[in-house]
């Protein structure tokens, strides 16, 4: 009995302990929605950055400090950082979508946006116009580095 008593004492978390799980845990959850709404990418990367420290928060909570700390070596200090400098490399603006020539975003059929790409109707290549005349016809392999004669 004494045994499962000081069990049970050692694994209850204090008040402060409760108060930072349910703090971290809202914050997760609002982050990781962020992360996944945010239009502009390198919002979303923040909120990933947001949601891996509320990760964090949450490991500590729970007495896994090694977890926590690895959680934010690797995940924090390196994928978040790796994710944000590719953004900024191409640009953050480069990755939204863009009227097209005729003024229709490419998520937008009809005022409604979607996230499915819109395909063109007209599948065809344009056919252009031959603007130069065909290379000269040579008799032999001699002949074929030479310029024609006027």
């Amino acid at each position: 009995m004494e045994e499962t008593a000081a069990l049970a004492a050692t694994t209850d978390l204090s008040t402060s302990g409760q108060v930072l799980f349910v703090v971290a845990a809202i914050i997760a959850l609002v982050s990781a929605v962020v992360t996944v709404t945010q239009r502009s990418p390198l919002r979303a990367a923040m909120g990933l950055l947001l949601h891996i420290v509320s990760l964090a928060a949450l490991y500590l909570s729970l007495h896994a400090h090694l977890l926590a700390a690895i959680q934010m070596l690797v995940y924090a200090g390196a994928v978040v950082v790796l994710f944000v400098f590719v953004i900024m490399l191409i640009g953050p603006g480069a990755l939204s979508s863009r009227p097209d020539e005729r003024g229709i975003h490419p998520g937008e059929i009809d005022g409604v946006e979607t996230d499915a790409p819109v395909e063109p109707r007209n599948k065809t290549l344009p056919i252009r116009p031959r603007t130069a005349d065909p290379l000269p016809s040579t008799e032999s392999i001699q002949g074929a580095g030479e310029q024609p004669a006027e």
